[in-house]
C-alpha cells in the first residue's frame, strides 16, 4: 500500500488532482479490490484533514516533493516503510496551525463571527452518514435498519433525519427499505425545510444538481420546478424521481429565466454554486484548491443568480439564498448586497418558517447557518428573504 500511497499523495498536493477522483483512478489502474481501495482513501483523506498541522510542523520540508514519506509519515503518525519516522505530531494552538484550515480560509473567517480555530479541529475529523427518511418517519426506519445491524440516532435539529453508527454499513440494507432514505447532511435537509414549502405550493429549485433538496421538497407536498444549467445533473435528477414524477417539472435554466416565470413562483430557492468550504470534512483537499481568483468568480456569479431568479418569486413569496460555504463573502456579504439594491426584498426571521426550537439553536445574526464544530453537520448558510412587491 505503501508505494500506492505516495503515488497518490504526490498527484494530489502536488499535481493539484481532486482527492477522490485521484483515488478512484489509482484503484482502477492499480485493480485494487473493495478493501485496499478503501485502506487507500482512508489512508489518504486522514492525512489531508491534517494538512495544516503537519504543514506548520515541517516548515518548507512540507512543500517539497522529496519529504512527501516524511509528511505523510507523520500524518498518520506512523513509521513510513525504507524511510523516514514519523515527527511527533503535535496539537498546535495557532489557527492556522489547528487542522485542515487553508490560510486563504483563515484570512477571511478571522475578523467574522466564527472562531477559526474549534473550527479547524473540527475539520479534521470525518463527517458522519446523515439520511433524511422519505417515506416513512425517521422512528420506523431505525427500527428496520436496527434489524440489518444499521444503529442511527435522530438528528438533533432536523425532523426527518437520522444520523448512522461509525461503523455502520448501508450496503446490506435491501432496495425496498433503501427506498425509504436519501443520503443528505443534516444542514442540507435543514435548508430545504427553510424554504417553507407546504402542499401544493409552486416551487423553483433554481440551482437544483442531482436534486437533494428537490426530493425533500417534493416530500413536502411542493410541486416543483427544478432547473439547472447542467442537463447531465438533471437527467440524473429525472431518474432518482419516480413516486413524484407529476408534481416535478424538469426545465433548462434558460427557460427558468424568461418573462413566463417572473413572478410566479411561491418560494424560490437559489442553492448556489460555491467554494464549498463547509463540506471540508468530506472533501478535506477542497479548502486547499480554492484561490483568491476562483473565491471572486463564484461571488460573481453568485450575484449574478440572485438578480436573474429573484424575479420569479410572486409578491409575499420567499426566496431562499443558500450555500454550502463558511465564508462571509459568499453569505452574509452576498446577503447584504442584494438587499443594498432590491428594496422590494426584506429579510425575515428563519423563525418564519422554520420551528421555534430550530430556530433558537440555529439562528445566527439572522441566518440560518450550521457549523461542524457547533451542530455537528456540514458547514451551511441560509438565508430567508421575503418579496413586498
Amino acid at each position: 500500500m505503501a508505494p500506492r500511497l505516495l503515488e497518490a499523495w504526490r498527484r494530489i498536493r502536488f499535481a493539484g488532482e481532486v482527492a477522490d477522483r485521484c483515488v478512484a483512478s489509482l484503484a482502477r489502474a492499480e485493480r485494487l479490490g473493495s478493501r485496499d481501495r478503501r485502506r487507500l482513501s482512508e489512508a489518504i483523506f486522514t492525512a489531508l484533514r491534517r494538512r495544516g498541522s503537519v504543514d506548520a510542523l515541517l516548515a518548507d520540508r512540507a512543500h517539497d516533493p522529496e519529504s512527501a514519506r516524511l509528511w505523510l509519515a507523520t500524518a498518520l503518525e506512523q513509521d513510513w516503510p525504507n524511510g523516514p519516522a514519523a515527527l511527533p505530531f503535535v496539537e498546535a494552538k495557532d489557527p492556522l496551525q489547528a487542522g485542515n484550515l487553508p490560510p486563504l480560509v483563515y484570512e477571511c473567517l478571522r475578523d467574522g463571527l466564527i472562531d477559526p480555530f474549534t473550527l479547524g479541529q473540527a475539520l479534521r475529523r470525518r463527517a458522519p452518514t446523515t439520511l433524511r427518511c422519505a417515506t416513512q418517519t425517521r422512528e420506523v426506519v431505525a427500527k428496520q435498519l436496527r434489524r440489518y445491524g444499521v444503529e442511527t440516532q435522530p438528528t438533533p435539529y432536523a425532523r426527518h433525519g437520522l444520523i448512522c453508527a461509525p461503523q455502520a454499513k448501508l450496503s446490506g440494507v435491501p432496495p425496498k427499505l433503501r427506498a425509504a432514505f436519501e443520503i443528505q447532511d443534516e444542514g442540507s435537509q435543514l435548508l430545504a425545510e427553510l424554504v417553507g414549502a407546504q402542499q401544493g405550493d409552486r416551487v423553483l429549485d433554481a440551482c437544483a444538481g442531482a436534486g437533494g433538496k428537490t426530493l425533500a421538497l417534493l416530500d413536502h407536498g411542493a410541486h416543483v420546478t427544478a432547473s439547472d444549467i447542467d442537463p447531465k445533473r438533471l437527467a440524473r435528477l429525472k431518474r432518482r424521481v419516480l413516486v413524484h414524477a407529476e408534481r416535478l417539472t424538469i426545465r433548462s435554466a434558460p427557460d427558468t429565466s424568461r418573462a413566463h416565470a417572473i413572478g410566479s413562483f411561491d418560494h424560490v430557492l437559489i442553492d448556489a454554486p460555491c467554494s464549498g468550504t463547509g463540506t471540508a470534512r468530506r472533501a478535506p483537499d477542497l479548502p486547499w484548491r480554492l484561490t483568491s481568483a476562483q473565491l471572486d468568480e463564484y461571488v460573481a456569479l453568485q450575484r449574478s443568480l440572485l438578480e436573474q431568479y429573484s424575479r420569479a418569486v410572486r409578491p409575499g413569496g420567499y426566496l431562499v439564498y443558500a450555500t454550502c460555504s463558511i465564508l462571509p463573502q459568499e453569505n452574509d456579504a452576498q446577503v447584504a448586497d442584494f438587499l443594498s439594491r432590491h428594496p422590494d426584498f426584506e429579510r425575515s426571521p428563519i423563525g418564519a418558517t422554520l420551528t421555534t426550537e430550530q430556530a433558537d439553536a440555529l439562528d445566527s445574526e439572522g441566518y440560518l447557518r450550521t457549523m461542524p464544530h457547533l451542530h455537528g453537520a456540514d458547514g451551511f448558510f441560509g438565508a430567508l428573504l421575503r418579496r413586498l412587491s
